[in-house]
């Protein structure tokens, strides 16, 4: 989809005003198409992709939930990373082979939008229980025949969708611990990669300036 198709799909309501109901405000909101089948979306900073036992299990959720389209999605610029752009996009597309898209920010309801022009035409967000809270305010669970998402009338209409996923023990943070550290056997038992994965994340580093 390129961005002009999205721009011809986003439509301006008329819906209550918050702040007084008696009167109306128009807002913009993207028409989905009913017939479009569901993109499951990962979204992180993937510093790194934790690997089968870890952001793998999204991609597993995806699946149970009868999500076959996959995008992984991640922000433009973060700080502190231990890998560069090129090789978060190496090591991903060598665990998923998928190229991942870059969104300009984080925030769920720019995020959906910056998804959305890109081609996404019904994101689903796979999400982990720590980060509910926040996704709720803009997005609501999904499910295959949604009819919230496409019926105008509902004031749910246009917004996006997110599946829980269950809450897993691999933490960026603790494998970034065991890769730095130097425990392989803790690393690999963390993440479920192999030996030669691992090996090409150590030589990423030493290239960054790590002593690994």
């Amino acid at each position: 989809m390129k961005f002009t198709t999205f721009l011809e799909q986003v439509e301006q309501f008329e819906v209550p005003d918050r702040k007084d109901p008696s009167k109306t405000v128009v807002v913009n909101r993207y028409v989905l198409d009913p017939k479009a089948e569901p993109t499951a979306v990962i979204f992180g900073k993937f510093n790194p992709w934790t690997g089968p036992n870890g952001h793998g299990r999204l991609i597993t959720t995806a699946k149970k939930n009868g999500l076959k389209k996959l995008a992984i999605a991640s922000p433009e610029k973060t700080d502190k990373d231990l890998f560069t752009r090129e090789q978060k996009d190496e090591l991903i597309d060598r665990a998923t082979n998928i190229t991942p898209l870059i969104v300009k920010t984080s925030i769920p309801i720019r995020m959906f939008t910056d998804l959305l022009s890109q081609g996404v035409e019904r994101p689903v967000l796979i999400i982990g229980e720590d980060r509910e809270k926040d996704f709720s305010k803009f997005f609501i669970p999904y499910s295959k025949n949604n009819s919230r998402v496409t019926d105008m009338s509902d004031k749910n209409f246009g917004k996006g969708e997110y599946v829980v996923s269950p809450r897993n023990q691999t933490s960026a943070t603790s494998v970034r611990k065991a890769l730095l550290d130097g425990d392989d056997s803790k690393f690999l038992e963390l993440t479920g990669y192999d030996q030669e994965t691992l090996d090409l994340m150590k030589d990423m580093l030493r290239k960054n300036g790590h002593e690994i």
